[in-house]
C-alpha cells in the first residue's frame, strides 16, 4: 500500500492521546494504542508510507509505523487512496472491501443485455444502467437482464436455456404488481438454473396449471399493477443486485435469493432458490440415469439424544432451523407454515404447511380438494408442531413422482421371486375388484379400488431394499409415488398412499417412524372393521400431565377423553384417543386418533397430540353438525355416528384397564437397536420389511416408504389375512369374520 487511508464508510475519532474510535453504520470499534493515534493523524490519503514514516521520526519507530499501518490493513479499515469516484460511491463498495480502480475497470468491462418478456419498456432500464456507468449492448453481452410480467411467461425456458448454455449470467426480474419480484442471478457451475426455479414454481401454482393444462389460458395471468414510482425503484434494486454480482469479488458477501418487496406493506422478502442435483439441466450424472440403483440401506448407529415426543438424535429447535429455507409460497416446498391453534392454547399445538403436494391437480374436482387439503403437524410444545408439519409437507414431496426415480420396465412374471405383487400390500379382496366400478362410483377419497395387475404387462418398478433379505425387491414403481403416469390411465392397478412414510433427520430415525405407522394403521383395522371391544389405557398410571390437562380442557367443552389399547401380536405398543361430546345422544362430534411406539408413554402422547389436529374442526359457536371441515365422509361420521350406532368406541367395560406396567419392551439408547427389534418381531410374524428411499437430494431431510407386505392399511381393504385372522389369534374374536361382516364405514382419516 503506498498512500493508506481509511476506508470512505469508516470514520475515525481520536478520543485523547491513546484512544481512537472508529464508526460505521454498522457499528463502533474502540483500538487504544499511543503509537497508533501518531500513524492515525497522518492517513489523510494525500501522505505516501515514507512521508507518514518522515513525519513521526522521533515520535514512533518506523518498525511501529509498518505494524500499525500492517495491522490496520489486515482488519480492512484502510486502504489505498485512489480518488477515483465519489466520496458516497466510494464508500458504498468499500464496505464490500472492494477498490475504487476495481469497481471502475469491472464497470467498464461490463457488456449487459435486455431481454424482455411483456408489456415493459426497456429503455427505461437502458437508461438506470448508462447513469450507473454500465454498458448495455445488443449482442455479445456478458450478462444478461431479463424483464417479464411473470417468471413463467412462454418462452422464457427457452432463453434461459440458452444463456445457460453460453455460459453467461443472468437475472430476472418482475417488476409489475403490488408483489414485485427480482433474481436470483443464475451462473452457470455456481448457482441454481432456472428450470430449477420452475421446478418450485410450478409446484406452488396448481391454478395456473390447471387453467394452462386445460385450454382456460395461454400464458399465466398477469398483475397489471405498477406505477411508474414502482417500476423505477424494482429496476433500481435490479441493478443493485447485478451491481453487487459483477462489482464484488468475495461473493459470500452476497445473498442470491429471489427477492419480493411488497408495495402494500413495504415488506421485503427473501426465498431462497436451491439447486437441484437431479435437475436435467444442471444436475449431477449419477442423478439423470433411471437405471441406477439406489444405495444399499445399511442400518448405521444412531444413538437417541432426545425422546420428548419420539426418539430422535436431533432437537426440533435444530431441525426446524436446518429446513426453514423451504418455507415461501414461491420456491418453496412448504408454502406457509401457519399455526391452526389458538396462540395462548399450550396444550394443542397444530400448524398446518400449505396444501398437500402428494395431490394432483386433473380436473376442478381434484384442483378444490388440493386448495382446501394441507400437510399438518401436531406436538406438545410449538417447535415440535412447527418441525412436524414440516415434516409431513416434505415427507408428501418426496413421494411425488418426477421422472428422477431409480427404476426398470419388466413384468411380474420376469422378475419372479424378487417382485412384490402390489396387492400383498394393498390387499383388496376378490369382491372389490369385481365391483370396483360400483364402489368408486361413490368417489370415496379413502376407498379407490385399481384394476387387477396383468402380470405379463410391462410396467414400471422401482428397485427397493428389503432389510429382511439383504437384498433388492421390486415393488411397482406406481405404487411407490404418487402421481406416477400408470396411474393416470383408465387400467390404473394401484392405489398409492401414504402408509409407511415418514420423514427423520437420519434414515434409521426415518424408517423406524415409518415402520410404527404400518404397525399403527394394522392395528386400527383389525379393531375398527371387527368392531372389537377392546380395554381402555389407565391414563393416571402413565403419570404424564399433559394427558391429563388435556382431558381436563376436553371436559371444559363438554367432551369425554379415552384411549384404548388396540395393541395386537407384535407386542408394540398402540393405541388410539378418542372423544366425544357427553352433553348430547345425539352430534357426539367424534373424533380419535391413533399412534404406535415402542415406548408406550410416546405412543400415548402421539395419540393425544394426533388428536389435537381434528379438535380445529370442532368450533363450538358454529350451529349444529357445522364444521370447520366438508370431507363428506368425515362429516357423514360426524353428524350421523355416536356411541350408541357404534358401541365398539367404548372401552369393554368386561376388560380390566391396562396400566404402564403391562407394557414390558426392551429400552434400548440406539435407533438401530430399535430397529433390528422391530424387525425380529415383524419376521416372527412370518412378514419382511422393505424401504424405499425417497430423499430427495435438494431437500436433505431423510425420508422413506416402509413396506411390510401383509400388515393391513386401516382404509378398507378386505383380502383374507390378518384382518380375519388375528383377532382369533388373540382370542378377540372366537372365530373369524366373513366379509360381508366387516365395519361397512371405511376409516376415513
Amino acid at each position: 500500500m503506498k498512500t493508506p487511508k481509511f476506508k470512505q464508510h469508516i470514520h475515525p475519532t481520536v478520543i485523547e492521546t491513546d484512544k481512537l474510535i472508529l464508526s460505521s453504520e454498522f457499528g463502533h470499534q474502540l483500538l487504544t494504542s499511543k503509537s497508533l493515534i501518531e500513524v492515525v493523524k497522518h492517513l489523510d490519503g494525500k501522505s505516501d508510507v515514507n512521508q507518514i514514516i518522515e513525519n513521526l521520526d522521533g515520535i514512533v519507530d518506523k518498525s511501529q509505523v509498518h505494524y500499525v499501518l500492517s495491522s490496520l490493513e489486515t482488519k480492512k479499515y484502510i486502504s489505498e487512496a485512489e480518488n477515483i469516484l465519489s466520496n458516497s460511491e466510494s464508500s458504498f463498495w468499500s464496505s464490500f472491501a472492494e477498490k475504487e480502480s476495481s469497481i471502475k475497470l469491472k464497470k467498464s468491462n461490463s457488456k449487459i443485455k435486455i431481454y424482455n418478456f411483456g408489456n415493459h419498456n426497456p429503455k427505461l432500464l437502458s437508461d438506470d444502467f448508462d447513469k450507473m456507468d454500465f454498458k448495455v449492448v445488443s449482442e455479445n453481452e456478458n450478462f444478461a437482464v431479463i424483464i417479464t410480467d411473470d417468471y413463467l411467461q412462454n418462452g422464457l425456458q427457452k432463453t434461459t436455456r440458452e444463456l445457460w448454455e453460453k455460459d453467461i449470467p443472468f437475472i430476472i426480474c418482475k417488476p409489475n404488481g403490488i408483489e414485485a419480484w427480482v433474481g436470483p442471478i443464475f451462473k452457470k457451475n455456481e448457482t441454481a438454473c432456472y428450470d430449477c426455479l420452475l421446478q418450485r414454481l410450478v409446484a406452488n401454482r396448481d391454478v395456473d396449471v390447471y387453467l394452462k393444462q386445460n385450454g382456460y389460458i395461454s400464458s399465466p395471468i398477469i398483475s397489471k399493477s405498477s406505477t411508474s414510482a414502482s417500476i423505477g425503484m424494482i429496476y433500481q434494486l435490479t441493478i443493485m443486485e447485478i451491481s453487487k454480482f459483477l462489482l464484488v469479488e468475495d461473493k459470500q458477501k452476497i445473498k442470491n435469493d429471489l427477492i419480493t418487496f411488497n408495495f402494500s406493506t413495504s415488506e421485503t422478502k427473501h426465498h431462497v432458490v436451491v439447486k437441484r442435483p437431479q435437475c436435467k439441466t444442471c444436475g449431477e450424472k449419477k442423478y439423470l440415469n433411471n437405471d441406477r440403483l439406489p444405495e444399499k440401506i445399511i442400518l448405521q448407529s444412531t444413538v437417541k439424544k432426545f425422546t420428548n415426543g419420539g426418539h430422535r438424535s436431533v432437537t426440533a429447535k435444530e431441525t426446524y432451523a436446518n429446513f426453514k429455507h423451504l418455507i415461501s409460497p414461491i420456491t418453496g416446498i412448504v408454502n406457509k407454515l401457519e399455526r391452526i391453534t389458538d396462540s395462548n392454547d399450550e396444550l394443542q399445538h397444530v400448524f398446518i404447511s400449505g396444501q398437500n403436494m402428494a395431490l394432483k391437480t386433473t380436473n376442478f374436482f381434484s384442483l378444490r380438494k388440493n386448495l382446501r387439503s394441507s400437510s399438518c403437524g401436531k406436538g406438545s410444545t410449538e417447535i415440535q408442531a412447527k418441525v412436524s408439519a414440516i415434516g409431513e409437507a416434505i415427507e408428501r414431496y418426496s413421494g411425488v413422482y418426477r421422472d428422477e426415480e431409480p427404476r426398470i420396465k419388466s413384468t411380474y412374471k420376469k422378475l419372479k421371486d424378487k417382485a412384490i405383487h402390489p396387492n400383498s400390500c394393498m390387499l383388496f379382496s376378490d369382491y372389490q375388484y369385481k365391483n370396483r366400478e360400483i364402489i368408486n362410483a361413490k368417489k370415496s377419497f379413502f376407498n379407490v379400488i385399481p384394476n387387477v395387475l396383468d402380470e405379463d404387462t410391462e410396467i414400471d418398478w422401482s428397485p427397493v431394499w428389503s432389510i429382511s433379505r439383504n437384498d433388492y425387491v421390486y415393488i411397482p414403481t406406481s405404487y411407490c409415488y404418487y402421481n406416477h403416469p400408470e396411474n393416470a390411465k383408465s387400467d390404473f392397478f394401484c392405489a398409492p398412499d401414504s402408509n409407511g412414510c415418514a420423514a427423520g433427520n437420519t434414515l434409521e430415525e426415518a424408517i423406524l417412524q415409518g415402520f410404527l405407522e404400518l404397525i399403527e394403521r394394522d392395528s386400527v383395522c383389525l379393531w375398527w372393521y371387527n368392531r372389537l371391544n377392546m380395554p381402555s389405557l389407565d391414563i393416571d398410571s402413565f403419570n404424564d400431565t399433559y394427558a391429563n390437562n388435556l382431558i381436563t380442557y376436553h371436559k371444559t367443552r363438554n367432551r369425554n377423553l379415552w384411549v384404548l389399547d388396540l395393541t395386537a401380536d407384535s407386542g408394540i405398543p398402540a393405541f388410539i384417543a378418542i372423544s366425544a361430546r357427553n352433553d348430547r345422544t345425539e352430534f357426539q362430534d367424534i373424533v380419535f386418533a391413533p399412534a404406535a411406539h415402542l415406548n408406550p408413554k410416546i405412543a400415548l402422547r402421539r395419540a393425544l397430540t394426533e388428536l389435537n389436529q381434528m379438535m380445529p374442526s370442532m368450533d363450538d359457536t358454529l350451529p349444529l353438525g357445522e364444521y370447520n371441515y366438508d370431507d363428506p365422509e368425515t362429516v357423514h361420521w360426524w353428524r350421523n355416528c355416536n356411541l350408541i350406532n357404534q358401541p365398539y368406541l367404548l372401552p369393554d367395560i368386561n376388560k380390566p384397564s391396562k396400566k404402564l406396567h403391562d407394557f414390558k419392551l426392551p429400552i434400548f439408547n440406539d435407533l438401530k437397536d430399535d430397529i433390528e427389534y422391530c424387525k425380529s418381531k415383524i419376521e416372527k410374524l412370518g412378514l419382511e420389511i422393505h424401504v424405499l428411499d425417497q430423499t430427495r437430494p435438494d431437500i436433505g431431510l431423510n425420508v422413506v416408504k416402509v413396506f411390510v407386505p401383509g400388515l393391513r392399511h386401516f382404509w378398507m381393504r378386505n383380502e383374507k389375512g390378518r384382518i380375519y385372522d388375528v383377532p382369533v389369534k388373540m382370542g378377540w374374536l372366537k372365530k373369524p369374520l366373513k366379509e360381508k361382516d366387516l365395519n361397512p364405514i371405511s376409516m376415513f382419516i
